[in-house]
């Protein structure tokens, strides 16, 4: 059970590397979403984004004894995110790719296939884009848009000014702009 007045991070740390696995769930519950977008910054499919997250936590858990500067939690799970994400690279690599069932011919089915591998192409191009950005840039892209991230949520998990984030929101949408539009 946490105490109810376990609102710190660094608290929760503490508490967490003396064997209380209630404090370590909530570090869990308030890191998981910021986790699963870097881990969207690594790879670009979201159940590989999911076991990369689950396996950090674990990572993170097996490690938290370690942490030194228990104030430093966000960071500290950043970097292990970041260190599952290459070692899946190493692991595996993978292509998706759209494919027409064979024997279907029909000129509807076609069609049908042409708009799907068109806005496949779309968001293939936008997730391109995204993932040509500098790491600082993409991340709050990813906490921003797709969590629903507040630019002091963003902040304190980044451990950056709140005026920081808005700057890397601007620079990105201006980056993603020129990469998409044509000139």
């Amino acid at each position: 059970m946490i105490p109810k007045r376990l609102t710190d991070d660094a608290e929760l740390v503490r508490h967490s590397q003396r064997g209380n696995r209630a404090a370590f769930s909530e570090l869990v519950r308030r890191y998981e979403h910021a986790a699963f977008a870097t881990a969207l910054t690594h790879v670009r499919n979201r159940e590989d984004a999911q076991d990369i997250v689950q396996e950090a936590f674990i990572a993170a858990y097996c490690k938290i004894v370690q942490l030194r500067e228990p104030g430093c939690f966000g960071r500290w799970l950043r970097s292990i995110v970041a260190e599952c994400s290459l070692n899946w690279h190493r692991r595996t690599y993978r292509r998706q790719a759209v494919v027409t069932p064979a024997g279907d011919t029909s000129a509807e089915q076609a069609q049908v296939w042409e708009r799907h591998n068109e806005v496949e192409r779309r968001h293939s191009d936008l997730w391109d884009a995204v993932c040509a950005l500098p790491d600082k840039f993409r991340e709050v892209i990813l906490l921003h848009y797709l969590n629903d991230f507040s630019y002091r949520d963003i902040a304190l998990s980044m451990g950056v000014p709140e005026t920081t984030i808005k700057a890397r929101l601007y620079q990105s949408r201006i980056r993603l702009k020129e990469q998409l539009l044509p000139g």
